[in-house]
Formats: structure tokens, sequence, C-alpha cells
């Protein structure tokens, strides 16, 4: 009672004074502060009255040895009560706005209830503890066992955290898709995890038990009740504006996708049209498109709001399969702590989309649907490494497997793990030592190669090569042909070279480079490339060999770019020297202004200092190591009541885009704590599963090889994974939490699932048919891209040229049939007018002068106002800008029917001259000029 009384008069009196008449307090103040000190004071009394509280609440709380007594009122009151009052204590201000100023003033006594519950919780375990003397028995038991595989465990974690250090892999930005670390949670957060924690320890357990030996299968309630709390959340959390979801933009207020999200959503909708997935072209990730075309059949093509918040409720299963995963390889309440921290972490990533480049639920990325992907195949393994002779595990993997790699390339690093993984489970048999790969391969090739043979027939398209080239070459700078040599960085250039190899990364939507180097400044070589002519794939990599007298001096390169939108970009003077032989020259490494990208230079030729080493593989580390630094830190790094903005713009922020890794000493605390947690929760699952409570980590481990190995960390590209950290460090504060029972003379429940590992007879392998229907329906998932692709009848047909501009003349109002017939021949002879038929997707008004957050293709700073457009149909995607009048905010409802006449020009987006939307019966028009104006001229 003191304890509490003093503690919230401190915080009561620490707030600045008001400038009231008791010596700067107001009376207000003064009277709260009395009440505290009021109960403080009954607390002394009853103290001395009863001459001890614990004995006092075990006469009036009627707290008894008898076990079944526990479920009892006041145990329930006090928990529940400290769980609120501590989450208000913890409530960040700046979420109440206008009320800020009467929570200071109630803040004390919602502190002194959390103190005064924790105390009556800490007396009744004191109370069980006199009542039953063999506590202190169970508790010496528990900390005597051997802890050697904890220690080890714990000893590997830091091993890996000193060598981060030392090398700095992990810490330090190499500036090539380095994202920041994974979304964290608020204290208010954390405290209601543990809360479930210690409530379902102590309460739930026994009660789950009960259940577990009837008819309902609690398993299949909890799986339900969390993914369904979990689609609530989610789907009632409000869309934030992101990098892949700008907005609300006019004309219709809604948000958009943009860049990848645009890209699987153009893909979706080819097929919603009938002219299949990529429009029968190359799709890089087929299933995830297919998965965006099933979201837009049950949320429809209207709103994008709704479509995102369909697309969460999908992905909401993730939280039953991590309960699944959490109950298999250690305890019921793990699994549940852990869905609920899905749920809880996935609403704090929508909600900072617009801080934080990460993925959410209700973004139309890859992330969170290759995580569900990534909690399915973990889920299968870990039930084959428990039940070995149940072969229909194996195939569910093999089948989950097979179009994964559809949805991420990096699934392709799991394959070889597992089939490595799974004869060592069973090497002992040595009668079917490999007949799980087998089944494994076989289900796999069953679900992989329907997509597979769509691209293997037909004649323009390479099955995964390009893929492949793209993220193994180009992103570590090599060129895929074999004629030109891998690139160097030697920083030193003798005079008797006569080529020197000038290198730089471009981007995607550069359209021009023009390369000049001077010398004492007259200009040595200038010229001018197309990036088909130097570039590799997506032109991420850019290489040019001048040949001339390099004599000794020094010289001055930069590189210009020209884009989608004409603009001009010219990199910094980058400087290097031609020296004598054996002396060392210098470069200096700056970014394109606008690109993010590093331009280097090098000569051909023999490596020089740096080797494949530092070429390939500490790249690979560097990016390995900060996704596992990067997820580790999500977990609690600090105590505070800041919210979400707070904890990403406050000081020693770990969230600032493209920063290296910087701790400060008291995060490097919690960092060691945090590791001793997750060791803790590593050990308990290996001890109470052996090999299958290992089996998320060995998963996750092959999936962020494939990240690596593609540069690619951090951000949306933990959102895959970032589960496996909490889930960890979970199962660690359970089994420290397990410690508490005993102090209030309860032995530690043991565990009470349904043995899960069986022993495994030779040669015996169990087949019951009853599994069929599960395997047929993952098969189904491999074939749902190509019935979608294939089998949906085109809602626009493919004209020919001169029946295109027929059509749409018959939809500009205003002409006369003996107008549309002189406007037809005159059209139907413009050479560069192309007609474009299809559906309206994602328009946007800009004013003139204005752009979109995002200045790259169709949305930069134009002159004038203008609607901005996608449009898919049977020519594929076409982007188009209509210039409007000035002041005209157009109509254009999203997924309306259209047809736009425009003027193809080298920026790869159409100069619209007319264009007709039609919606529900309502036809809109928006033209330049009158029709027998129109020219398009190159």
């Amino acid at each position: 009672m003191v304890v509490s009384g003093l503690a919230s008069e401190i915080f009561l009196f620490s707030i600045p004074s008001e400038g009231g008449p008791f010596w700067g307090f107001s009376s207000a103040r003064l009277i709260l502060g009395g009440i505290v000190f009021l109960f403080s004071m009954l607390g002394i009394i009853i103290w001395v009255k009863r001459n001890h509280l614990t004995l006092w609440l075990a006469e009036r709380l009627e707290v008894l040895s008898d076990q079944p007594r526990w479920l009892t009122l006041p145990l329930l009151v006090f928990s529940t009560g400290f769980l609120i009052s501590w989450i208000l204590v913890w409530t960040p201000m700046q979420q109440l706005g206008t009320y800020q100023f009467l929570f200071l003033r109630i803040k004390p006594l919602i502190l002194y209830f959390c103190l005064f519950s924790a105390q009556n919780l800490a007396a009744i375990a004191l109370v069980q503890h006199q009542l039953d003397p063999g506590s202190w028995d169970r508790i010496r038991g528990l900390i005597k066992k051997p802890h050697g595989l904890w220690i080890t465990i714990f000893l590997i974690l830091l091993g890996m955290v000193f060598i981060a250090l030392i090398t700095g892999w992990g810490f330090h930005n190499d500036g090539f898709y380095w994202n920041v670390p994974a979304i964290p949670m608020r204290m208010g957060e954390i405290a209601v995890l543990i809360y479930v924690v210690l409530w379902m320890l102590w309460f739930g357990e026994r009660y789950l038990q009960a259940q577990a030996t009837r008819f309902v299968r609690v398993d299949t309630v909890l799986f339900a009740v969390l993914v369904g709390l979990t689609a609530i959340i989610w789907y009632f959390t409000p869309m934030q504006s992101s990098f892949f979801a700008p907005g609300p933009e006019l004309p219709n207020n809604d948000y958009y996708p943009y860049s990848d999200a645009a890209y699987y959503a153009g893909d979706a909708h080819l097929a919603l049209i009938g002219q299949g997935m990529g429009n029968g072209g190359e799709v890089d990730k087929p299933l995830y498109s297919a998965f965006v075309f099933l979201v837009h059949l049950v949320g429809g093509i209207e709103d994008y709001q709704r479509i995102a918040a369909v697309h969460a409720v999908f992905l909401a299963i993730g939280a039953g399969l991590i309960y699944l995963i959490g109950a298999a390889i250690h305890k019921r309440v793990t699994g549940m702590a852990a869905a609920i921290a899905f749920a809880l972490l996935g609403r704090n990533m929508i909600l900072s989309s617009g801080m934080a480049l990460s993925a959410n639920p209700k973004l139309l990325i890859t992330g969170f649907f290759s995580g569900v992907i990534l909690l399915l195949l973990t889920l299968f393994m870990i039930r084959w490494v428990q039940f070995p002779r149940e072969m229909k595990w194996v195939l569910y993997a093999g089948a989950v497997m097979g179009f994964s790699v559809y949805a991420r390339h990096n699934f392709w690093f799991i394959l070889p793990i597992l089939m490595l993984f799974i004869p060592l489970v069973r090497w002992k048999d040595k009668g079917v030592r490999f007949q799980p790969v087998a089944f494994l391969l076989v289900a796999f090739l069953a679900t992989f190669l329907p997509w597979f043979i769509r691209d293997a027939f037909r004649d323009d398209l390479q099955p995964l090569d390009d893929r492949v080239e793209y993220r193994l070459f180009s992103r570590f700078g090599f060129t895929p042909e074999p004629q030109l040599k891998s690139p160097v960085n030697d920083h030193q250039f003798v005079h008797d070279r006569t080529v020197i190899q000038f290198r730089w990364r471009g981007f995607q939507t550069d359209l021009q480079y023009s390369l000049q180097v001077t010398k004492d400044g007259t200009v040595f070589y200038t010229d001018t490339y197309q990036p088909d002519e130097v570039c590799t794939l997506n032109r991420l990599s850019c290489e040019v060999p001048v040949e001339g007298d390099w004599s000794t001096g020094d010289y001055q390169w930069q590189i210009t770019t020209v884009n989608l939108h004409q603009w001009r970009r010219e990199s910094e003077l980058f400087t290097f020297t031609v020296v004598e032989e054996g002396e060392t020259g210098y470069s200096t490494y700056h970014a394109i202004p606008g690109a993010g990208l590093l331009p280097v230079f090098s000569i051909d030729g023999p490596a020089g200092d740096e080797s494949l080493w530092s070429i390939v593989v500490v790249p690979i580390l560097n990016h390995w190591y900060h996704n596992l630094i990067a997820g580790i830190v999500s977990l609690p790094m600090q105590i505070n009541n800041a919210d979400l903005p707070g904890i990403f713009h406050g000081d020693f922020s770990l969230w600032v885009e493209g920063q290296d890794l910087e701790l400060t000493a008291g995060q490097w605390g919690f960092l060691v704590v945090n590791l001793t947690v997750l060791s803790v929760g590593l050990t308990q699952a290996y001890r109470r599963s052996s090999w299958a409570g290992l089996m998320p980590v060995i998963l996750v481990l092959g999936y962020n090889t494939g990240l690596a190995v593609a540069r690619t960390s951090g951000g949306r590209y933990l959102s895959a994974f970032f589960w496996v950290f909490w889930l960890y460090w979970l199962a660690g504060v359970v089994s420290i939490a397990e410690l508490v029972p005993a102090f209030f003379g309860r032995a530690p429940m043991k565990k009470f699932e349904d043995e899960m590992v069986q022993p495994v007879e030779p040669g015996l392998v169990r087949w019951n048919w009853q599994w069929l229907p599960g395997l047929l329906a993952l098969l189904s998932v491999g074939l749902f891209p190509v019935i979608i692709d294939q089998c949906i009848p085109p809602r626009y047909p493919l004209l020919e040229e001169k029946d295109q501009v027929d059509q749409f003349i018959q939809k500009v109002p205003g002409y006369g049939d003996s107008e549309r017939e002189i406007l037809l021949d005159k059209l139907a002879n413009q050479q560069y007018l192309e007609i474009r038929t299809g559906r309206l997707l994602f328009p946007r008004f800009y004013w003139a002068n204005k752009g979109g957050q995002y200045l790259q293709t169709a949305y930069g700073v134009l002159d004038y106002d203008r609607l901005v457009i996608t449009i898919v149909g049977p020519q594929g995607i076409s982007y188009g800008i209509q210039r409007l009048s000035e002041g005209q905010i157009p109509v254009a409802p999203q997924a309306s029917d259209v047809v736009m006449a425009g003027c193809a020009n080298s920026l790869g987006v159409y100069d619209i001259l007319g264009l007709v939307i039609e919606k529900n019966g309502e036809t809109w028009y928006y033209e330049v000029s009158e029709v027998d104006t129109w020219s398009c001229d190159r």
C-alpha cells in the first residue's frame, strides 16, 4: 500500500503545475493527492490491525490450498484489474485528443489501482506459499534442471550477434533493397500478450485439458476463433496512405495500388476480363496474381478499400496456422499468444504503412501471402516429423512447395533443405530413408508443372530463366552474357591500359544514358547509349568499355539519364586517377539524384583487390544477418508509452528508412534480454518436440537465404516470417511464466496435448485414404492460375484497326452518321493514332504543376490539369494521360468500360486525345480538341 501510494503521489506531483493558489497546484490536484494518501493510510491501518496482510487476505478472500478453489472471483478481479489499469497507464496520451488534460488528472488513480492489484496478486501467492510449503521445493527442482542446451543456444545467438558487430554484417546499409526492421508492438499490446499467457497458465490450461477429452475439438474451435478475431481486427483497421497504395486521391477519393501492387492487380484484372494473366505473356508471380483475382471476385472490382479489406480477411488464416504451430511444438497457450501477436502486429503494420516501408494485410503485395504459405509448409513439415509414418504430411508439404515458388522465388531455397532434412529424420530406417523425398518431389511436380507447361509451350516465353537471371546476376552487377567479363572495382589504373570499363546502376524507367569523361577541363570522351545496348535485365547494371590513350592524370566522369518524362538527371562528378604502375588511384561514390543507386566504375582484366567474397558473399551475408537482426529488434526494445509515430520518429529510432542499424546502450541491454528469452523458447520447443520444435527456424533460415541471395532485407521482406521471432519469444515467456504457478502452490502443468512424436517402426508407412481430398485441394491450387488464365471468355473483343476506330467514333457524342463516316476515313488514315478498349483502372486526377507522391512514369509533375489512367484490355495494360480544361474535375469511376484514342509516345504512355467512359448506363466524354483536328506526329 505504501509503495503504491508513494509511486502515485510522485507521479501526481511531477505534472507541471497549473499556477494554482496552493503552492502552484490546483485544488483538484490536492484533493486527488489526498485520496491517494487516504488509501495508503488505510492500507497501513489494515496491516497493523491484522498484523499480517496475507493472513487478512486469506481470511477475507478464502484463498485455500484446494486446487479447484483457484478459480475464485478475487483472483479474476485483481488480474483483470491489473490488465486494464496497466494498459491505461501505458496508453499514449497523443491518442486521447481533447481528453489529455482529464487523463493526466486521473492517471495517478489508475496507477494506484494497477500497483494495488499487483500487490494483491503477490499477496495471494504468498498466502498460498504459506499454506503449501512444498512450493519452494518445486521451484528449486525447476531451477536445478540441467540447462546445458539453453546455454548452448544462447551462446550461439550471442555469437552471431558478435560476428555481425565485428564484421558490420546486418548493421550497415549497402544501398540495395535495405529496409527498416519489422514493425514493433506498443507496451499496452505487450501487456495484453503477457496477461493472456499468465491467465492461460493459471486458469485456461485445465479447462482446455478437460475440453480436449470431449467430442469438441478444442483446436478447431480455437483456430476458428483466432482467425475470426484477426479478420475482424484487420477488416476494421482503417487503411493508410503508403508507397504501395497512395491516396486517397481525386477524382474518387480512394486508395489505388502503385508499383508492385498495381502490377499484380493489373494481371488479376486481365484475367477477370478473359485476357489471361499477363495477357497471355510472362507473369512473374502467377499464384499471387491468381489470389488477387479471387479477392476481386469476393470483394468486387470498384471499391479498393473493400478489396484491401477482403484481402486482409483471407490472410487472417495465418493467425490460426500460427496457433496450430505453437500448440504442436510447445503449448496451446504459446500458440494462442503468438496468434494474438500476429493479429496485433498486422494491425500495427496497417496503421504504420505511411511511416515505414513495409507490407501489411491490406496491401496487394506478396509479403503476407508468402507468409501464409510459409506457415502452411511449416505446419505440414512439423506434423510429418511428429507423425513420420503418415506420408500424407510430406505429400501436403510437397504440394505447397510446388505452388509456393509461383508466389515468391525465395521458396526455391527451401526445397534442397527439405530434400536433405527428410532423410536425416529417418536415417536409421534404411528401408524407407528416401521414400518421403520421392513423395515430396512427386507432389511438388504435380503443382509446379501446370504453369511451367503453360510457359514452356509458348515460343516467346522462357520459364524461370529471366527471373533467375534477374535475381542471381543483375543484383550483384554481373551480366549474364558470357562474353562480358565480371565487374572489377580495382581503384588502381595504370597508364598502359587502353580500355577502362565504366559501370553504373540504372533504373527501369530510364530511356537513355550519356557518359562524359573529362581531363583537365577538356572532354576526353562522350557518347549516348540506349539501355538495351549497355544494360542487363531491367537496366540495373549498365556497362560501357571506353578505349583510348589513358595517360596519367586526373579524370572526371558523369552519367546523365533521361527517364519516361524526359527529365534529365545528372550524377555528381566522379573522380579517378590514372597513375604509374604500383601507385593507387581513388574514386568517389555518390547516388544519381532521384535514383538512389550507386554508380561505380571498373577496369577490364583480372580482379584486383576485390574478389568473389567481397562482390557476392559479403552482400549476401550482410542481407542475411540484417533480416535476422531486423526481426529481433522488433521485439521489446524499450519501455515507454509512445504511440506508433512516437516509436518511429522518436530519438534513437531504429525505423529510419535507409539508415544503418545503431543501438544505444539501453537497446543493447534489451537485445540481450530478448536473446535470452528466445534461447529459452528455442530450448523448450526442442525439448518438448525434438526436431519438430526447430522446424520453423530451419524453414525460415532457408527462406531468408533466398532473400539474401536476391539482396533484399528488412521491411516488407520480413512480413513473410516476422512471426517466427514472436513465436519463440512467447514460447520463452511461457516457459519462464511456468515458474509462477509454483509460487501459487501448484505444480507446473505437464504437457497435456496429445503425444505428438510416435515411435517409428522400420519400413512401415501408414496409408489412410481419408487424406486424399486434402491433397486434391492442394493440387488444385497449382491448377487455379492456369484455369483462370485459359478458361474465362474475353469481355472485350480484339477488333481490326478500322473497326476499333469505328467503335470509338460510334461512342463520341455530337456527330451524325455522315459526319462519322468522314471522321472514320480521317482517323483510320492517322498512322500513329491508336485505339485502346478495355477496363479503366486506378484513375488519378492532378492539378497543373502537381503530381503524385511518386514521380515516376505517368504520375510526374506536368503543367496542365490531367487525368491519369490505366487500361486493361485485349492489347494488354496501357497507361494514358488525358489533358483537361482548367478547373475541370473529371468523373471516372473505377473499373468502368473505356474506349481511348491517343498518341503513343516514346515514354511508354499515351497522350489521350479522346476518352469515352461508360458505367451503369452513364457515359462521360473528354477530349483535348475537336476530333477532326486530331493528329499524331512523330
